[in-house]
This record gives structure tokens, C-alpha cells and sequence, in this order.
């Protein structure tokens, strides 16, 4: 299995990314940046981000949410 990790910086085109990735890698994980809401959080997830990290980025954060994909693969 392979891991994703995305900044989303152009709004609706991770959205889009996260779709396609869904629907032609199911199994596939990914995690997305983004300094968007909550509201765009629950969409990302909709399409299969297995989590989702809001910037500014703390990087204990990241590193555990990079350990927790890594487990899960």
C-alpha cells in the first residue's frame, strides 16, 4: 500500500485529488494540510483522507499522525 501526504493550497482542487484517489486507490491513504475549516475537514474525509491536519502545522502533530498512517499500512 502506498501513502499520500497532500498540501491542499488551491481549495477545491484536493477535494478533487482526494476523490480520485478514492476511486481508483481505495486502499491507498492519505493525509491532507490545508488552513481551511472544519466544514472542508469533513469533506476531505468524505473522500477517504484517513486524516486531516489543519496549519499552521504543530510537528508533534505531525509525527503522529505520519506514525498512526504508517501502522495502519
Amino acid at each position: 500500500r502506498d501513502l499520500i501526504i497532500a498540501d491542499n493550497v488551491h481549495g477545491e482542487s484536493g477535494l478533487e485529488l482526494a476523490r480520485q484517489v478514492s476511486e481508483k486507490h481505495p486502499a491507498m491513504k492519505m493525509i491532507m494540510f490545508s488552513g481551511y475549516s472544519d466544514f472542508y475537514a469533513q469533506s476531505a474525509i468524505r473522500y477517504g483522507v484517513s486524516d486531516y491536519i489543519l496549519k499552521p502545522v504543530d510537528p508533534g502533530e505531525f509525527s503522529r499522525t505520519i506514525q498512526k498512517a504508517v501502522e495502519k499500512l
